[in-house]
């Protein structure tokens, strides 16, 4: 990203507009926000649920660990973004970890479905990240 790691790390711990790139927040707290959030389902394309956004961990300007859960149905993913300055540029490495509900049926619609749309939802996130940074 053309910005510094001090750029990228504001814009994603920001309390008053966290994480840009995902439509729909509202701020609750000093580290926890309220969302509506789209997630795709196996039926109907994608729906919105609430989600409670939390920052886990704010190494300035190295490290940034989110958790977004919902609670009916329960998914948790935590999201750890890794920043590395290049001269006046961001290298930005994210990793993802999430639950699914129902069980057997949760991983057989991630495997067959869900992984693929995470993919294209995470390389437009970035796209939305990178726009907001720069």
């Amino acid at each position: 990203m053309d910005a510094p790691p001090e750029r990228v790390y504001d814009i994603i711990t920001n309390p008053n507009r966290p994480q840009p790139w995902v439509k729909q927040i509202e701020r609750v707290g000093v580290n926890k926000w309220k969302a509506k959030v789209e997630y795709p389902t196996l039926l109907s394309g994608s729906r919105l649920l609430d989600t409670e956004i939390t920052l886990l961990e704010a190494m300035r300007p190295s490290k940034v660990v989110i958790m977004m859960a919902t609670e009916k149905p329960t998914m948790i993913s935590k999201q750890t973004y890794w920043l590395e300055a290049l001269k006046n540029k961001t290298k930005m490495m994210l990793t993802m970890e999430y639950t699914l509900p129902y069980g057997i049926y949760g991983r057989i619609m991630d495997r067959l479905i869900l992984r693929r749309l995470n993919q294209s939802a995470l390389k437009e996130n970035l796209k939305r990240l990178k726009d907001a940074v720069e």
